[in-house]
């Protein structure tokens, strides 16, 4: 695959103060609105400290409804449109269901050209992956694990939104948030087998497999060009003290969320 070019995010503070990583290439589109949320701003304590947006990690619901509340307001959103839906690390993708609630449907990459109704995905190491049309007509967000990278999340996601919604992969811009890094990421060899060779370090005891620079790849490897694609460029697991970390916290964590929504 390709090498692509590393386009950072930045982290901007809205409105009530909730910290977002944002992408300078999504924030171009005028009629979309989009974030990668923090651990930082929200109410949860102890290991989900403190702004956890899931509800099926063992959190205080009554903080978590709390910090989806706060995040809609940064977004200027329903706060009862801010839920997750069950994420299995496969490729199915899903068109954003008009009836609303957590874990209504299973998926892991969720699409709409609803204005003002988010498509969101949780993440404590695993890629989150936001995705529009340069025109704002079509939006999508994709949680890509290492099993669902590799079982085709992202071209299957790539390819609806160029079947059903009248767009090219050259018009597609797209964002990769904060995931587990190279640093940290190792594998085992069943695991590192179904990595390209450039994804993986073979130089340590263990291997570890890049997979945000996977995501790129792929990304690019569908059509998206290398200069559309920007990337946080942020290990999970190393900067725990802004991020939740799955593997990082031990198995109890949090959850941060790739958020966009198309606005009128």
């Amino acid at each position: 695959m390709t090498r692509t070019k590393k386009n950072r995010l930045r982290v901007e503070l809205r409105n009530v103060g909730i910290p977002l990583w944002q992408s300078p290439l999504l924030s171009t589109i005028p009629n979309v609105r989009h974030g990668f949320t923090t651990r930082m701003g929200g109410v949860s304590t102890g290991p989900f400290q403190s702004l956890n947006l899931s509800l099926s990690v063992g959190d205080n619901p009554d903080a978590v409804y709390e910090n989806r509340r706060r995040l809609a307001q940064t977004l200027d959103l329903d706060p009862q449109l801010i839920c997750l839906q069950r994420q299995v690390h496969g490729a199915d993708v899903v068109e954003t269901p008009k009836q609303r609630g957590d874990a209504l449907v299973c998926g892991d990459a969720f699409i709409t050209n609803s204005v003002n109704v988010p498509v969101l995905v949780g993440v404590a190491d695993c890629v989150p992956i936001l995705v529009a049309a340069r025109d704002g007509s079509v939006v999508a967000a994709i949680h890509a694990g290492w099993r669902g990278a590799v079982a085709g999340v992202i071209e299957a996601t790539i390819r609806h939104m160029i079947a059903q919604h009248n767009t090219a992969a050259r018009d597609l811009i797209a964002a990769i948030g904060p995931s587990i890094g190279p640093c940290c990421f190792e594998v085992g060899d069943e695991v590192a087998a179904q990595f390209p060779d450039e994804c993986v370090n073979q130089s340590r005891a263990k291997p570890h497999v890049d997979l945000a620079r996977y995501v790129r790849d792929t990304l690019v490897s569908t059509g998206v060009g290398i200069d559309l694609i920007d990337s946080a460029d942020v290990c999970t697991q190393c900067r725990q003290d802004v991020c939740f970390s799955h593997r990082g916290s031990g198995g109890i964590a949090g959850r941060m969320v790739g958020i966009i929504v198309k606005t009128a």
